[in-house]
């Protein structure tokens, strides 16, 4: 009736060795010191997740990425007698699905 996960036989040595793609993501700090007169100003400039890139955080353990709008959600659910991180009972658009986007930070510091 299509409601019962089909049966197999688990191959415990490499449980959960395929089920997410790796996180990537570049990091950027950059600073600039200029002297007016006996003042210092300092520019600092952080970019943290430069291109982007969206990280799977909460794993469909039948896509191995974050789970979407159209994810089979009864495929999805974790199956209590298989160990998982599933997480079918999050909401599919949850923003948490996924680590933070880019975040840019500018600032500026002055002494003498």
């Amino acid at each position: 009736n299509g409601l019962f996960r089909p049966n197999y036989i688990s191959d415990l040595s490499s449980q959960l060795s395929k089920q997410s793609t790796p996180w990537f993501w570049i990091d950027l700090s950059l600073s600039r010191a200029v002297a007016l007169g006996a003042t210092k100003l300092k520019l600092t400039l952080e970019v943290t997740n430069l291109f982007n890139n969206q990280n799977s955080a909460i794993i469909n353990t039948v896509t191995g990425h974050a789970y979407e709008p159209g994810d089979d959600v009864l495929a999805s659910t974790p199956d209590p007698k298989y160990y998982s991180f599933g997480a079918a009972s999050t909401p599919l658009t949850d923003p948490s699905r996924y680590l933070e986007g880019r975040h840019v930070m500018l600032g500026v510091s002055y002494g003498l």
